[in-house]
C-alpha cells in the first residue's frame, strides 16, 4: 500500500527535477508586438483595398489603474492564487497535478498559471502535446523577468474572451452591465471572473442562472481565500445584478467585423488574441456602401412592426455577392450571429422539396396538387389558417407557399432523396430531420441566414454551390499571403432546376407570397418563411430571401430571448416586414439587376389544358389553337411522355344505337376538346343536321326517327370539328351507320 503512494510520489519529483532542468534551456524569445491587443496591430480591408475601422471595443485597452483591486483579486484567488509567489510556473500545482493525474489515470487536472494562459493565448497554436506545453512554461519564466506582475495581471485581464465577441474586462464591463471598470461591485466583478472558463454557458446574457450560480462558486472561492468577508459575500450574493447587453458600435460594419476576426481564427488555428497581436492583414468581402444600406433599412421604424412587449424586434440580415458567395454585408440589432441556427420555415421548401423533385423529374412547375387535408405515414400538415385550395399547379403551391403540397412533393421524391441536398448547400441534418416535418423547415436546430443565403445563391449560378465566406485573403507582417480563398464551387443542382425555381419565385415577388416585391421594375425572385408560435397569435420567426443576378440578400425577424413578451404577433409573417426590408434594400442597391439567363434546356412547352383541368400533364397537339393550350415552362430532361394528337386526328367518334319504341337512341362517344354535328342525307330534300354539339363533354346522346320503306333511305355522316383560332371550322367527316 506503502509503494503504491511513494511510487507515484517519486516518479513526479524525478520528472519535476528533469523538468527544471528543460525548463532553463530553450531559445524561445517573448514577442512583445504579441502583447498588444489594440486594434493598431490588425488590419481589415473592405472589397476595394480600402482599410476599416475596427470597432470601438478593440481600443478600449484597460490600464491597471482602471482594474479594481478586487476584479483582480478574484481573478487571482480563482485562476492562480499562488500567482505572487511563483516566478511564472507553479512548480507545488504541478506536482500536485503529476501526482493526482497519475493516480487517476490520465489528464485530469491542469497546472496552468495566469503567466502560461497568457503565452498561450499570445503566442502558442491551441494544439495539445509536451512540446507546446514546454515551450509555454519556459516563455511564461522569461515573461516573468521581462514584466511586473502587476503588468502581466493587466495584459491577462485584457485578453480574456468573455463569450458574446467581448475580448477584455473594460468591454466585458460595459456589454454586460453598461458600466465603466471603476463603477463595478463586489458581485459584478465575481460574475466576470467566472465567466472565463466556459464563456458560452455561463454568459449571462444567454445563460443567466448558470452565470448566477457560477458567481455564487466564485463569492465563496473570494470568502475562503480571504479576498472579502463572509459579510460582503453574503451581501454580494444578494445583489441583483442587472443585465444590460450594450453593445460598442462606432461603425454599421461592427458584426461584419466580428466574424470576419472570428473566420479568421478558424482559418489559421489560433486564438482571437493572437490574431490581434499578430499584425495580419485580413481582407474581406465587406462592400461599405451596402453595409451602410443595410443598416438604413434594417433600422427605419417605418418598415417593422413592435413585438409583444411593445419593442423593436430581434432583427439580422446579410448580403451575398453571388459571383463569390462572398458576405457583402451583415447586420444585427441583437446576438443573432452567423452561426446562430433558428427554424427556417418555408423558406426551406425551394431546397428540400421543389428542386430535389425538379431534379429527379418528380414533379414540373405545371403538376397538379391535390391540396387538401392529408396524412402522410403519421404526420398531418396544415396550410396556413387551415385553408386549402383543391386542385393547384406546383408553380401556384410553391408561389403561396402552400403546406400540405410542400409535403406532398417530397413525399414523391422520397424523404431521404429530397433531404440529402441539403447537407450539399452545407445546411447540416440531424438523423431525426430525415423527416416530413423538414419540407415545412421544422428541424432539430434549424440554420442560419448565412447558410440560407448561400445555398439560394446556388439558383444564380446555374446550380454551382459555393459556401459563404466574410475573409477572402490574410497577409502576415512580411506581406506574404498566408491564405486565399478558391472558392471551388461544386454542382447540386442542374441549370434547368436552378432556373425553374427561379421563374416560379419571380412570379413569388409579383404575385404570391412575397407581392410586396411587385412594385420593384427588375428581376428579383423572393421567397417567404414564417415559424408559428405554439400560440397562434404569435410567431417566432419570419424570413424573406431574395435575389437578383448579382446579390442574394436575406432578411429576419425573431425572438431570441424566447420570452413572451418578445414574440412576433401574429401579423409580423415572411411576407409584411423582411419583405418590406427588401424591397427597400434592392430598390436602393446600385448592384446590377440584369434578367435571369434562360438555359438552352430550358423550354416553354404547350401542355393540353382539357387534360389538364382533370389534373393531368399531356403535351398539347401541335395543331391545337391556342385557346386550347396552357404554356409551362419545362427542362427537356424531363417532359411529359405523352402527347395529345386530337386536333391532328379528328378521329371519328364510337357510336352505339338502341331502339326505343320508333326511334332510335344514339349515344356518342367523343373527345370534349372537338366539337360534332350529326347530318342526315335525303336524295329528295337534300342535308340536314339532325343534332350538334360544340365540345365540353365525353358523352353525347340524341334520338332519331329512321325513315320507313323508302325507296331512297337517307344516309347518315358525323362531322368532327374545332374552330382555328381565326374563325375558320377545321373540320372531317365520317360516314355513320344508324341501323340496328
Amino acid at each position: 500500500m506503502l509503494a503504491v503512494i511513494i511510487i507515484p510520489v517519486l516518479i513526479a519529483i524525478i520528472a519535476l527535477c528533469a523538468g527544471m532542468i528543460i525548463l532553463h534551456t530553450g531559445d524561445e524569445e517573448i514577442d512583445e508586438g504579441k502583447l498588444n491587443f489594440t486594434s493598431a496591430n490588425l488590419k481589415i480591408t473592405d472589397n476595394s483595398g480600402q482599410y476599416v475601422d475596427l470597432p470601438e471595443k478593440y481600443d478600449k485597452f484597460a490600464t491597471s489603474e482602471e482594474i479594481p483591486d478586487i476584479l483582480k483579486k478574484a481573478f487571482v484567488a480563482l485562476e492562480d492564487k499562488r500567482f505572487y509567489i511563483h516566478h511564472g510556473v507553479d512548480y507545488l500545482r504541478v506536482a500536485k497535478a503529476a501526482v493526482n493525474n497519475i493516480a487517476a489515470g490520465g489528464i485530469k487536472e491542469g497546472a496552468s498559471t495566469i503567466t502560461q494562459q497568457l503565452i498561450k493565448n499570445t503566442h502558442l497554436t491551441a494544439e495539445k502535446n509536451f512540446k507546446r506545453k514546454l515551450t509555454e512554461a519556459r516563455l511564461a519564466l522569461k515573461l516573468e523577468k521581462q514584466y511586473s506582475k502587476d503588468e502581466i495581471l493587466t495584459m491577462y485581464l485584457n485578453m480574456l474572451y468573455f463569450g458574446s465577441g467581448e475580448y477584455g474586462v473594460k468591454n466585458a464591463a460595459y456589454r454586460f452591465f453598461g458600466k465603466e471598470l471603476s463603477e463595478l461591485n463586489t458581485a459584478e466583478c465575481a460574475m466576470l471572473t467566472g465567466i472565463v472558463k466556459s464563456p458560452t454557458k455561463y454568459n449571462p446574457i444567454n445563460n443567466y442562472y448558470n452565470s448566477m450560480e457560477r458567481t455564487d462558486l466564485v463569492l465563496n472561492v473570494m470568502c475562503k481565500e480571504g479576498v472579502i468577508s463572509e459579510y460582503e459575500r453574503d451581501k454580494a450574493k444578494n445583489t441583483d445584478i442587472i443585465i444590460k447587453n450594450q453593445v460598442f458600435k462606432n461603425n454599421s460594419a461592427f458584426y461584419f467585423l466580428e466574424y470576419s476576426i472570428k473566420e479568421c481564427c478558424e482559418i489559421m488555428n489560433i486564438t482571437p488574441e493572437q490574431l490581434l497581436s499578430g499584425g495580419f492583414t485580413v481582407k474581406t468581402y465587406l462592400d461599405v456602401s451596402a453595409q451602410n444600406l443595410l443598416q438604413k433599412v434594417m433600422t427605419n421604424p417605418a418598415l417593422t412592426l413592435n413585438d409583444a412587449g411593445g419593442d423593436t424586434p430581434d432583427c439580422a440580415a446579410v448580403v451575398l455577392d453571388n459571383s463569390t458567395s462572398g458576405v457583402k454585408a451583415f447586420y444585427s440589432n441583437c446576438d443573432y450571429s452567423p452561426s446562430t441556427k433558428r427554424q427556417p420555415g418555408s423558406a426551406l421548401k425551394p431546397l428540400v422539396c421543389y428542386a430535389p423533385a425538379f431534379e429527379c423529374g418528380a414533379a414540373f412547375p405545371a403538376t397538379i396538387i391535390d391540396d387538401c387535408k392529408k396524412n402522410f405515414s403519421g404526420y398531418s400538415p396544415d396550410n396556413y389558417k387551415d385553408e386549402y385550395y383543391g386542385k393547384v399547379s406546383v408553380r401556384e403551391c410553391l408561389m403561396n407557399s402552400l403546406n400540405v403540397p410542400a409535403v406532398e412533393v417530397m413525399n414523391m421524391v422520397g424523404v431521404e432523396q429530397a433531404c440529402s441536398y441539403l447537407p450539399k448547400l452545407n445546411i447540416e441534418l440531424e438523423e431525426s430531420d430525415y423527416n416530413f416535418s423538414t419540407a415545412l423547415g421544422g428541424m432539430t436546430y434549424g440554420t442560419n441566414i448565412t447558410n440560407l443565403a448561400a445555398a439560394y445563391s446556388v439558383f444564380t449560378r446555374g446550380g454551382m454551390f459555393t459556401p459563404h465566406a466574410f475573409v477572402s485573403e490574410i497577409v502576415n507582417t512580411s506581406g506574404k499571403t498566408i491564405y486565399k480563398r478558391a472558392a471551388l464551387p461544386k454542382r447540386v443542382f442542374g441549370a434547368d432546376t436552378s432556373y425553374l425555381i427561379t421563374d416560379i419565385l419571380q412570379d413569388t415577388a409579383k404575385s404570391g407570397s412575397a407581392k410586396k416585391l411587385a412594385p420593384l421594375k427588375f428581376p428579383i425572385a423572393s421567397k417567404t418563411g414564417t415559424v408559428s408560435a405554439s400560440d397562434p397569435n404569435y410567431n417566432t420567426d419570419v424570413y424573406n430571401v431574395s435575389y437578383t443576378t448579382s446579390e442574394t440578400a436575406v432578411f429576419w425577424q425573431g425572438n431570441m430571448s424566447g420570452k413572451a413578451e418578445d414574440m412576433l404577433p401574429a401579423a409580423i409573417t415572411g411576407g409584411g416586414s423582411p419583405t418590406l426590408m427588401a424591397r427597400q434594400y434592392f430598390s436602393r442597391s446600385v448592384s446590377a439587376k440584369n434578367a435571369f439567363v434562360v438555359p438552352g434546356n430550358v423550354k416553354q412547352l404547350n401542355i393540353d389544358s382539357c387534360a389538364y383541368a382533370e389534373g393531368k400533364v399531356i403535351l398539347a397537339d401541335a395543331a391545337a389553337p391556342k385557346y386550347a393550350v396552357t404554356s409551362e415552362l419545362f427542362s427537356l430532361r424531363h417532359i411529359p411522355k405523352e402527347r395529345n394528337r386530337s386536333y391532328t386526328d379528328l378521329h371519328k367518334p364510337q357510336i352505339a344505337v338502341k331502339r326505343s319504341g320508333e326511334n332510335l337512341m344514339i349515344e356518342l362517344q367523343a373527345d370534349p376538346r372537338l366539337g360534332y354535328e350529326i347530318i342526315r342525307r335525303d336524295y329528295f330534300s337534300g342535308d340536314g343536321v339532325v343534332a350538334a354539339f360544340y365540345g365540353g363533354k365525353d358523352k353525347y346522346s340524341f334520338t332519331e326517327s329512321p325513315v320507313k320503306n323508302a325507296v331512297f333511305a337517307p344516309r347518315y355522316v358525323v362531322k368532327v370539328f374545332y374552330t382555328s383560332e381565326g374563325g375558320e371550322r377545321i373540320s372531317r367527316t365520317y360516314p355513320l351507320d344508324l341501323r340496328l
